[in-house]
């Protein structure tokens, strides 16, 4: 096969499959045609070549197979083409011709594949985004955003990826996940964009997280979490007094490895009488820089994770009498992460220096909102019911302001 019959013969069958025709959903006739212009086949404009001929010869031969139709320039046959038009119903012979899977057969496996997980033990993500494309494949829509529909395996692989994703409940890192089920150990890597896209997707909570974030909430680590720490306190493993280590004494803080499983036996050691606030801390920079009598100061890093909610959750059992607060980004951001932190420790946190003095005073670091950012900020005061007059002045005066620039 020549490339420019393999050229023409693909376009009609792409334009074919994306058609209304092929969805069954077309109102008036509708031919499916290739035009002969400079754009869609300049070879066939170049006078010095002998392929002109050539495209005629296998133009008629196409024809006369039931492919096509030819439509001459003027009615002149065999002068100029002015488009072919396909003949659909010889679409299995010209499928068989070019060596390729129709759609419809493709589409076929895909609903098989996911009418029979859809009949596995429910599970609200993975359910969700099987009846997800369910829809819209039975509304003739694309899903090659999620998987591409003529490689069924891919499919298979992506589902079984966020099936284990969501039933898993031990820690362990990413290269051993991928091991177990996928018998490699970097195969894993590779759905992790997806698989995440569509928790995203699906729980409004990880829209703003980093994928690493969103997969540590179930417990699939990139690497060990890091705990940051400082204030006057005592942090030892299970009950051995002698391995305590004392925070207070660094001034600028520790920094701990730790898994979850690790930090549940952790013991906090801390004068009720002396600690009267803990802070948890979004940015690193301000963490190192913050400094509070009387207090206990943890880095969250962006999204708190697991690790790091167990280590709160220590500090709450040690320190039920102090006062809770978050510091952050004066921004959406800043605010998903507050109410994702007090919903899933418990901990009742108010805000730290996150309101409208803050903003009027450093005024001059603040930066413009952007489109998704107010629709954000909206989006908070609806669903919250609260802050409401620090986003109000938020939108009112187009402002929001990063951490780093308040030093206090």
């Amino acid at each position: 096969m020549m490339p420019f019959e393999k050229k023409i013969l693909t376009f009609l069958l792409n334009s074919y499959e994306n058609s209304s025709i092929f969805r069954k959903d077309n109102k008036v006739k509708v031919n499916i045609s290739f035009a002969f212009n400079q754009k869609n086949l300049p070879e066939y404009f170049e006078e010095s070549s002998s392929v002109y001929e050539e495209i005629h010869a296998r133009m008629i031969q196409l024809e006369k197979k039931g492919f096509l139709t030819i439509l001459w320039k003027n009615g002149k046959k065999n002068h100029i083409i002015n488009k072919v038009i396909l003949c659909e119903q010889h679409l299995s012979e010209i499928y068989d011709y070019v060596h390729r899977v129709p759609k419809s057969n493709n589409l076929y496996q895909t609903t098989k594949i996911l009418d029979k997980w859809s009949k596995l033990q429910p599970m609200p993500v993975l359910n969700n985004f099987i009846n997800t494309l369910q829809k819209r494949l039975s509304q003739g829509k694309s899903i090659k955003e999620y998987v591409d529909i003529t490689e069924p395996q891919e499919l298979e692989k992506l589902l079984l990826a966020l099936k284990a994703v969501e039933e898993n409940k031990e820690e362990c890192f990413i290269r051993e996940f991928s091991l177990t089920h996928f018998k490699d150990s970097k195969y894993f890597a590779s759905l992790v964009g997806k698989v995440c896209k569509i928790l995203k997707e699906a729980v409004p909570a990880y829209r703003d997280m980093e994928n690493t974030d969103i997969l540590s909430e179930y417990q699939i680590l990139h690497m060990p979490s890091y705990i940051y720490l400082k204030g006057q306190a005592e942090v030892a493993l299970g009950v051995q007094e002698n391995k305590a280590i004392n925070i207070g004494a660094f001034k600028n803080g520790l920094g701990f490895s730790f898994t979850a499983s690790e930090l549940a036996k952790m013991q906090i050691k801390a004068d009720n009488r002396k600690i009267h606030k803990v802070y948890t801390i979004e940015n690193l920079t301000s963490f190192f820089r913050f400094s509070a009598q009387d207090s206990i100061v943890i880095y969250l890093g962006g999204y708190h994770n697991e690790a790091r909610r167990t280590l709160l959750k220590r500090i709450w059992q040690a320190l039920p009498q102090a006062q809770y607060f978050h510091f952050g980004d004066i921004d959406a951001g800043g605010f998903y992460i507050y109410h994702h932190l007090t919903e899933k420790t418990g901990i009742p946190f108010h805000y730290y220096h996150m309101d409208i003095q803050t903003l009027q005073k450093y005024s001059a670091y603040c930066k413009p909102l952007t489109i998704n950012d107010r629709k954000r900020l909206m989006d908070l005061a609806q669903k919250y019911q609260e802050n409401t007059e620090t986003i109000s002045y938020m939108l009112e005066h187009n402002v929001k302001l990063e951490q780093e620039c308040i030093r206090e």
